[in-house]
């Protein structure tokens, strides 16, 4: 709960009185510093919702750390206070104000399996250098744009990555710099929780992901090199189904449309190439051709799509090179 000056005084304190144990939780505080709280003891350290908490330094002290929970604070900057913690195993620095991660904010030897800096402002993911155990990566809403001179071709545990609501545009590009990561099965670029990436919206973005990347799961839905296989040419056949049935759907209108103008202009079959009733049959003329106009310009839609629409072809190879 939200506490008083003198609240927040006893808190600050009781950091120090619990510095004995092996777990730590600080939660919706207004004024609280990390100094003192350093044993040989602490295992997790969790702090949630305290907005004027704008540095780690305390932490350093912790070697035997691992788990750490920062969250929805004011820090800007880690200042190297993890990079003595070698037992650290997951990390949650979500919601903060982190513009910049360098490499030696990690231990040099360290077996972090877990990171998670999502909702901070970073740019790109040069700080994972030291990260060789890790299995699990979130960088969901920062201002990623791209993977260009990453290290994940390092990374040989990466297996899941979230990167959405980053200014990702390009997927292809995005792609090609995923395909070095050598473990990758799970990859997120929409997720409800975040804002949508750009790339997303581009068109053949499931079938170009699903393609290139030997995943088993994208945006959380399961797909598997099988299954992506078959769900690609279950789209192109459906997409090429679409058009027939438009195709058929305009020559039935067009063909019910002649007969209702027959009909209305009181002609008959055979009225109409006898060349009975002149007027009517210019007036007709003049509908026919309107309506023939519309007829084609619709035909030549429809022929674009069917040219264009699931031009794949399939070779055997392996899914995580391009053709």
């Amino acid at each position: 709960k939200p506490m008083d000056h003198e609240q927040n005084a006893a808190a600050q304190q009781n950091v120090d009185i619990a510095s004995k144990d092996s777990k730590i939780e600080l939660m919706f505080v207004d004024h609280v510093t990390l100094e003192g709280v350093g044993n040989s003891h602490l295992v997790e350290f969790i702090v949630l919702n305290a907005p004027k908490l704008s540095s780690l330094k305390g932490l350093e002290a912790c070697k035997s750390l691992k788990s750490v929970w920062v969250c929805e604070t004011g820090v800007e900057s880690l200042g190297g206070c993890l990079s003595t913690l070698s037992k650290l195993q997951r990390v949650f620095l979500y919601n903060n104000r982190i513009l910049e991660i360098l490499p030696a904010e990690f231990a040099e030897k360290n077996v972090i399996s877990t990171l998670d800096v999502h909702s901070n402002g970073l740019e790109n993911i040069n700080f994972l250098e030291r990260l060789e155990a890790l299995e699990s990566l979130n960088l969901a809403e920062n201002n990623i744009s791209s993977l260009r001179g990453s290290v994940l071709k390092s990374l040989a545990l990466l297996s899941r990555v979230n990167l959405a609501g980053n200014p990702i545009l390009d997927v292809l590009d995005l792609v090609k710099q995923l395909q070095v990561a050598p473990s990758l099965k799970h990859l997120t670029l929409k997720d409800l929780c975040f804002r949508d990436t750009p790339c997303c919206n581009s068109e053949g973005y499931t079938i170009a992901v699903r393609h290139m990347l030997d995943l088993e799961t994208l945006d959380n839905i399961k797909v598997g090199s099988q299954s992506a296989c078959k769900n690609i040419l279950h789209e192109v056949e459906q997409g090429r189904l679409r058009c027939e049935m438009l195709a058929r759907t305009l020559t039935f209108a067009f063909k019910k449309r002649t007969e209702q103008l027959y009909a209305s202009l009181g002609l008959s079959t055979e009225d109409f190439h006898s060349g009975a009733n002149a007027n009517l049959v210019t007036q007709w003329e003049q509908n026919h051709r309107t309506l023939k106009a519309s007829f084609e310009f619709l035909c030549k839609v429809n022929k674009l799509q069917c040219e264009t629409f699931g031009n794949i072809q399939f070779e055997v190879g392996s899914p995580r090179y391009p053709w």
